[in-house]
């Protein structure tokens, strides 16, 4: 497998998705309120993404601060932002602990949160019967 740094862009539209669906993320020790800490959330995967890599590598590289910028020329349709939590995710997951981190938690969440906004979500039948 190989590894490699997503863009700040990247990073962006996600946060961007957080933050226009009010997100909450709770963890063991608090709730981040990603309307109120996108700078957080994108630090978050952005650290764990450069984690992945100097693991992978054998690395020692510092991730840059990370800034969010609430610009985005277009909202993403709901199966870009899947597809872009799944890149993220497999370029981040080189870290043993990755499947128990803030990072890991943040992605899946976004996933859930995008599949509810996919055309026909609402009107599918919640049971098969």
């Amino acid at each position: 497998m190989s590894a490699f740094i997503v863009s700040d862009n990247h990073i962006n539209v996600l946060v961007n998705f957080c933050a226009r669906k009010n997100i909450l993320f709770h963890f063991d020790d608090e709730t981040i309120n990603s309307n109120d800490r996108p700078d957080e959330i994108g630090q978050i995967l952005l650290d764990e993404n450069y984690k992945s890599v100097n693991n992978r590598y054998n690395e020692n590289a510092i991730s840059h601060k990370f800034k969010y910028n609430f610009y985005q020329k277009k909202d993403r349709a709901p199966i870009e932002i899947i597809k872009a939590c799944r890149c993220l995710n497999y370029q981040s997951c080189e870290s043993k602990n990755y499947y128990s981190s803030k990072a890991y938690e943040i992605i899946n969440k976004i996933i859930y949160e995008a599949i509810d906004t996919i055309d026909g979500y609402e009107d599918a039948d919640w049971e098969i019967k």
